[in-house]
């Protein structure tokens, strides 16, 4: 019983570090869009507006799936993909599905991040007395 227990608490701890991670990720995104020098540099030319756009209809779950190409993703109702991605800005009845720029964009060297460092708080340290 011991066991179990051990093992359901760093089961916990591994989902809360999940959580943790994915938070920090989705705060980055948000600041990023918070940026207007880095959505002009994101929003491609054929895009005048920025949105995100998800599929409508359920039968084409697959193929958005497959055409992200990305391992261990599965399209549901609550996707959402960035005009980008689409030939005209948007969805359109003769071009409905992503088609742009999916295994990512070109960047020249320069440009790309730098990992992300991980930083750890010092709670040890007493604050100075003001």
């Amino acid at each position: 019983m011991a066991t179990s227990v051990a093992s359901a608490h760093s089961a916990g701890e591994g989902l809360d570090a999940e959580k943790k991670n994915r938070f920090q990720v989705e705060l980055e995104f948000v600041q990023c869009l918070a940026n207007p020098h880095y959505l002009n540099y994101v929003i491609k030319e054929h895009v005048n507006t920025l949105r995100f756009h998800s599929c409508t209809d359920k039968k084409h779950f697959p193929l958005w799936t497959q055409l992200t190409q990305r391992h261990d993703f599965k399209v549901k109702s609550s996707t959402t993909v960035c005009s980008n991605h689409f030939k005209y800005g948007q969805p359109y009845p003769d071009e409905l599905h992503p088609s742009l720029f999916l295994r990512g964009y070109d960047l020249p060297e320069t440009l790309k991040r730098a990992p992300v460092k991980s930083r750890a708080l010092d709670l040890t340290t007493p604050l100075p007395a003001i």
